[in-house]
């Protein structure tokens, strides 16, 4: 099985599992942020978020192949197959009265990264932030 991934509409978090001859080459921990609230700006920052795992999924997809051209080049060498996990976590809270701020981590081995998305709830824009 070359993909282990739960239905597109299985809730968050989930931890997505890529195999290569039924070894585990690629997993992920995708848990994208939950955003309350109904009217056309909480629905055009969550349809946001879905074109965002949208792009990791297919990002994933590419990554996987790599790592499967890795695992085949190590098993001819005799060498051990290359594993990758990689930690995709936004967690949204509402910090200011109608302002919703999404702190975002991402870590793929030793590497990590951290940054943060702000949106006006009512109109569902993006708001600026400053540094």
């Amino acid at each position: 099985m070359r993909n282990r991934e739960p239905a597109p509409d299985a809730p968050c978090p989930r931890e997505l599992v890529y195999d290569w001859e039924g070894l585990p080459v690629l997993t992920c921990h995708l848990a994208l942020p939950e955003t309350a609230g109904e009217g056309r700006g909480p629905e055009r920052i969550r349809r946001y978020y879905r074109h965002v795992e949208d792009c990791i999924c297919r990002w994933l997809e590419r990554e996987y192949l790599r790592l499967c051209t890795q695992a085949w080049a190590a098993l001819d060498a005799s060498r051990p197959i290359p594993m990758a996990h990689i930690l995709v976590e936004g967690q949204a809270e509402e910090t200011e009265p109608g302002l919703l701020t999404v702190r975002w981590t991402l870590r793929w081995g030793d590497r990590s990264r951290s940054f943060t998305d702000c949106w006006e709830v009512e109109t569902g824009a993006p708001v600026r932030q400053h540094r």
